[in-house]
């Protein structure tokens, strides 16, 4: 999809982070998200993924130019 739109992926290299919960609807969730972040960006721009702990929690950003 981010292909097809020219948009650019751009991810960092994540330690393990250890997740609890329902591996089908987490997927689900991360792939919902990025189809937005491909859907609602401008052409031939950018979606930056993150993944940043503090503590034991940790958090997933999903960021585009549009």
């Amino acid at each position: 999809m981010a292909e097809a739109a020219g948009i650019t992926i751009h991810a960092e290299a994540w330690p393990p982070a250890p997740v609890r919960g329902d591996p089908t609807r987490l997927r689900q969730i991360t792939c919902n998200l990025m189809a937005n972040a491909v859907k609602y960006n401008v052409p031939g721009g950018h979606i930056r993924l993150s993944l940043t702990a503090c503590d034991r929690i940790w958090a997933l950003e999903i960021a585009n130019t549009g």
